[in-house]
């Protein structure tokens, strides 16, 4: 009984450890293409674009209300993150794979 306890204990702090490392990686639960609004054909050129387009729009510094500063911040550090994972080529290729592979 007590050998039943302690495995599911186990195997909640597992799984709850193992979801902290998906939010971790990459862009977490999302997916940086939809951030970026861009394809997974996109070229270097349109996820430039694509990044420098929300970076004017949901720049903190854009924010009038302070409410408004903390939901830009949030977004301009997702997308900000999604760029800098699809704008490098090799971190591309590594993201597209898990994204083709998401059992690995």
């Amino acid at each position: 009984m007590n050998f039943y306890i302690y495995l599911i204990l186990f195997l909640n702090l597992f799984v709850i450890h193992v979801y902290s490392l998906i939010d971790s990686l990459y862009c977490g639960r999302d997916n940086c293409y939809d951030l970026l609004n861009v394809t997974r054909t996109a070229n270097k050129q349109e996820i430039v674009k694509a990044y420098r387009n929300l970076a004017k729009k949901f720049h903190p510094d854009m924010a009038k209300t302070t409410i408004d500063k903390e939901k830009y911040t949030e977004k301009f550090r997702a997308f900000a993150n999604a760029y800098e994972i699809l704008k490098d080529e090799e971190t591309r290729i590594d993201y597209d794979r898990m994204l083709d592979n998401p059992d690995q």
